[in-house]
């Protein structure tokens, strides 16, 4: 995350590797490694089959794209903006409709996801 550039982890304690790798920006701190700030390479490289074709000397990588291809299209139109209060009272009061809206996670997930179909 310091550097804004993808690193492999070949050598060193496989939890922290695995740690880093799971862990979901915003609900985990980034890990410390050589004085570089580490989060998941999902945020840069969402399916990183180029690297795994690099350690495999260009052999056959299998790998399956898992994020959903329909856009979240189920979500209440929510016009021009949309206010926590609405969102709230939504949830309280049983006469109205429930607003509904992404989680954080779900919000970051896709994030990530987008900027790296796009390359962004």
């Amino acid at each position: 995350m310091t550097r804004a550039e993808g690193k492999t982890h070949q050598t060193g304690d496989l939890w922290r590797a695995v740690r880093v790798s799971g862990g979901l920006p915003a609900l985990l701190p980034p890990l410390v490694f050589d004085g570089d700030l580490h989060v998941d390479g999902a945020l840069l490289n969402n399916l990183p089959v180029d690297v795994m074709s690099q350690k495999c000397d260009g052999g056959t990588v299998i790998a399956i794209d898992v994020s959903p291809i329909v856009d979240m299209g189920e979500n209440t139109p929510y016009g021009d903006s949309l206010s926590g209060w609405d969102i709230m009272l939504s949830k309280i009061n049983p006469l109205k409709e429930e607003i509904k809206m992404p989680s954080l996670p779900t919000i970051m997930q896709r994030s990530a996801v987008s900027c790296n179909s796009r390359g962004l």
